[in-house]
């Protein structure tokens, strides 16, 4: 290593990477290096407790990675090289525990097989339902990270209600599986694979119905017409009442805001009334009514009585 290194780049870094409460403890100094694959780093630790820590060659290699994680924030794409270096000067000698930090694992031997080589991998994408079914507890989460992206989330409901019912999951686990998939997946008729889901699913009922508001609001912000039908439809029969005829139009096509600016005076007044009274008996938040009306939250208040 040293090889690599051009050691007249040597550059003390600020910093610290050791934890507050350890501090009286521990002392650590970062020097960065130009090597010859680019920048590098020198990680020195100075131990002042009288008493050496077991576990300081897994506390050094955690400070490391503190130091690589320090240097990918400042815009790199590759992990650099931390040369971590321990100074002891405690009254026990020599220092008398290991410095290799994959001996600070209970089973030292097979930590050292396990973190040396490739990672295990589990390629959702190219496994068959078939196979993902018989997963039991996993098969759940692996089903949903493989069909999660797919422009319909109907082709797989049949595997999905199969794992919902068949008992390998908690029922935290489903819920929680539940609310990611109406939250994030994709379909043409949500409301029909929600109904279609508490049919097959019965069991599921109550929490598909509590996530209901943050599917209007998740709604809300991809458009007005597709997140709020019933609270567009009542605004522009509102407008047509007040004879808001381009605001209509508009209304249509861009929502109910759009229309209300192009309408007349009155009408836009007496819309925007009528669309926060439809939203407010669709649960909507304050936020987001204010956001769609123009409207202050005090006049928004009032129409809750």
């Amino acid at each position: 290593i040293q090889l690599l290194c051009d050691l007249a780049t040597l550059k003390l870094e600020p910093g610290s990477f050791v934890d507050e409460h350890l501090r009286q403890l521990h002392s650590d100094v970062l020097y960065s290096v130009e090597t010859a694959r680019g920048q590098g780093y020198i990680y020195c630790l100075i131990e002042h407790q009288s008493t050496p820590d077991p576990l300081m060659a897994w506390r050094l290699m955690y400070y490391a990675m503190l130091a690589m994680a320090a240097h990918l924030k400042k815009g790199h794409t590759e992990l650099p090289l931390v040369a971590p270096l321990l100074f002891y000067h405690g009254e026990i000698r020599p220092y008398p525990y290991s410095n290799r930090w994959l001996d600070c694992f209970t089973l030292p031997e097979q930590a050292a097989r396990l973190y040396r080589q490739a990672f295990p991998l589990v390629d959702v994408s190219v496994l068959s339902d078939e196979e993902i079914l018989t997963h039991k507890g996993v098969a759940l989460m692996e089903l949903v990270q493989k069909h999660i992206r797919c422009r319909d989330m109907q082709e797989w409901l049949l595997q999905l209600v199969e794992l919902l019912n068949a008992g390998y999951n908690t029922t935290e686990q489903r819920n929680v599986v539940l609310r990611y998939i109406l939250l994030n997946g994709h379909t043409p008729d949500l409301s029909q694979f929600v109904h279609q889901l508490i049919e097959q699913s019965p069991e599921h009922e109550t929490m598909l119905m509590t996530i209901a508001e943050q599917l209007e609001q998740k709604g809300l912000e991809r458009g007005i017409k597709q997140g709020i039908e019933q609270g567009i439809e009542q605004g522009i029969e509102q407008g047509i009442e007040q004879g808001i005829e381009q605001g209509i139009e508009q209304g249509i096509e861009q929502g109910i805001e759009q229309g209300i600016v192009q309408g007349r005076e009155e009408g836009r007044a007496e819309g925007k009334l009528e669309t926060a009274r439809a939203l407010l008996r669709h649960g909507v938040s304050l936020d987001i009514i204010v956001t769609s009306t123009g409207l202050s939250r005090d006049k928004i208040e009032t129409l809750k009585h």
